[in-house]
């Protein structure tokens, strides 16, 4: 699997990946926040299709962790598992052949972090934003 990050200031990426390279870069963060015990949340667009139900689109996997879950041991733990990804206070970014992905660090309180849905997409279930719709408007501004 290729995994590399130049620089800690990236391009904005404007590529638009399939489905099937998206699915890769769900299971692959998926995996990653599994070891390192931490829950992850479903944000951007990636949150869209799934919610929906429909195939993974976009230029990007992006999901949250709460700001508590977001230790000293979890950063360890997440450079000796992708060494070549982006350590910052408000998200380590990673590639996955390609892919990039976000896991941002949810610093405020909102009221849809706070009683968070689960939902299953394709095999695996995951954690949503409560009300959705009500986050999918916000989006941009959830820091």
């Amino acid at each position: 699997m290729k995994d590399t990050t130049a620089g800690t200031s990236q391009p904005k990426n404007t590529k638009n990946f399939n489905h099937d390279q998206l699915y890769k870069a769900l299971l692959d963060v998926r995996d990653l926040l599994e070891r390192c015990v931490v829950p992850m949340i479903l944000l951007g667009e990636t949150s869209r299709c799934a919610w929906d139900d429909k195939n993974l689109g976009g230029q990007e996997i992006v999901v949250g962790i709460k700001k508590m879950e977001y230790s000293d041991l979890v950063k360890r733990t997440l450079k000796a598992l992708r060494p070549s990804g982006v350590l910052e206070d408000t998200e380590f970014r990673y590639l996955v052949d390609d892919v990039p992905v976000r896991i941002k660090v949810i610093q405020r309180r909102y009221e849809f972090m706070q009683n968070l849905d689960r939902k299953y997409y394709l095999y695996d279930e995951y954690l949503f934003p409560n009300p959705f719709e009500k986050y999918f408007k916000a989006r941009y501004i959830v820091q």
